[in-house]
């Protein structure tokens, strides 16, 4: 399929619209990555910036979680389907 159809048609350059930011809100997101690391190396990392009080890492990882879904909650709403009607307006 030659490049040039995919900007052709409104339908592709609305997919290919959806397809870009589908991919930058996975990647702004961030909510695997920033859990990998924080599981991993959370105390150490906590620690070494001066929260060493549990409770305090527990209210910083909460509002991160908090963070992240917000962030995909709104990303899925913004990739979702357009609202279609069959109707022609008058």
């Amino acid at each position: 399929m030659p490049q040039k159809t995919l900007v052709q048609a409104p339908g592709n350059r609305r997919r290919i619209l959806i397809l870009a930011m589908l991919g930058l809100f996975l990647q702004w997101s961030g909510n695997g990555l920033t859990f990998y690391y924080l599981v991993r190396i959370r105390v150490r990392v906590l620690n070494a910036i001066g929260i060493s009080n549990p409770r305090e890492q527990n209210v910083l990882k909460g509002r991160l979680m908090i963070f992240n879904w917000i962030t995909a909650v709104s990303s899925a709403f913004l990739t979702g389907p357009p609202e279609t009607s069959n109707t022609v307006p008058d």
